[in-house]
């Protein structure tokens, strides 16, 4: 009874044809015809799994939506000379200890976000701190280091564990020469965004995107040209690789193909990268060994 009750259970699709039973020239038609309709349902079984995954994942996603963050920057400076009122040379007496007289300026980085226009007052919820919204700020101060060695890179990178939100940063540096100040914000996100490199970003048609919107692109990408191998479905083809190469022949051609002013004719002329190389490789190719890299060019 038990043989017989694990028979009834057994699926349809576990049971596989005998190889003398499909050898037979009879059977030989309908036998194909099992085998083609167990692989269609391995290959449902499969689609059904991967669309599962894929809605799950959707599901499991936070939606998203725009909103503007606007960066404020402003300075102060103390100390200075024509606020001091300096003119014959004698100005407020220096104290180190407390940097009383010392010239000096702060640069204050502060940030909010715009809220919705037209929204419900009961919809408002509390604006989130400035400092909730980055990852990693730097800020590089143009400044000559062996006059100004308090340090010209400040860096505050996401502190782990509770810390309070900010709604800015203030940087205080002594000195009384305009500075150039480069400002680098890494923004917080979720899930992470990555940048692609210019050749895939060119291939999927995507700069940024999460580590799944990226897979969910190539994988996209590889099913509508066909990439993947007939045999073996886990192997990709090369043909994107191909197609790489493809792009980069075509932007060094554009580059190539370009006409330029050069002074190799000795005349205001534009002139094509290649001529200009023919002009100076004729023009100067005596001057070079036959053992120098340039030598070795003009027998080439």
């Amino acid at each position: 009874m038990d043989g017989i009750k694990a028979a009834k259970k057994r699926k349809l699709t576990d049971k596989s044809i005998p190889n003398a039973l499909s050898q037979l020239p009879e059977f030989a038609q309908e036998s194909k015809m099992y085998q083609d309709l167990l692989e269609m349902e391995r290959k449902l079984d499969w689609t059904m799994s991967r669309k599962r995954v894929e809605v799950q994942d959707a599901l499991a996603r936070t939606p998203t939506t725009t909103r503007t963050l606007r960066v404020f920057l402003s300075h102060t400076v103390s100390g200075q000379a024509w606020q001091v009122g300096e003119t014959d040379g004698e100005g407020e007496a220096v104290n180190f200890e407390t940097g009383q007289g010392i010239p000096a300026w702060s640069l204050k980085v502060e940030g909010r976000l715009l809220e919705v226009p037209n929204q419900r007052s009961r919809d408002k919820v509390a604006p989130r701190k400035f400092s909730t919204f980055i990852k990693r700020m730097i800020v590089d101060l143009d400044r000559d280091p062996t006059l100004y060695p308090d340090g010209n890179i400040v860096e505050w990178p996401r502190p782990q564990g509770v810390q309070p939100p900010l709604d800015g940063f203030t940087i205080r540096r002594t000195g009384d020469q305009p500075t150039r100040v480069r400002i680098v914000i890494h923004l917080e996100q979720s899930p992470e965004q990555y940048k692609l490199s210019p050749e895939l970003a060119n291939i999927l048609g995507i700069k940024e995107e999460s580590r799944i919107g990226v897979i969910q692109a190539l994988w996209n990408y590889i099913k509508i040209n066909g990439l993947q191998d007939k045999v073996d479905r886990r192997k990709i083809s090369r043909m994107i690789i191909y197609v790489q190469l493809q792009a980069a022949s075509e932007a060094y051609y554009h580059v190539l193909s370009k006409k330029k002013e050069s002074p190799a004719s000795g005349e205001a002329e534009e002139l094509m990268s290649l001529d200009a190389l023919g002009i100076v490789m004729v023009t100067h190719g005596e001057e070079f060994g036959g053992d120098s890299a340039f030598g070795k060019c003009c027998c080439l």
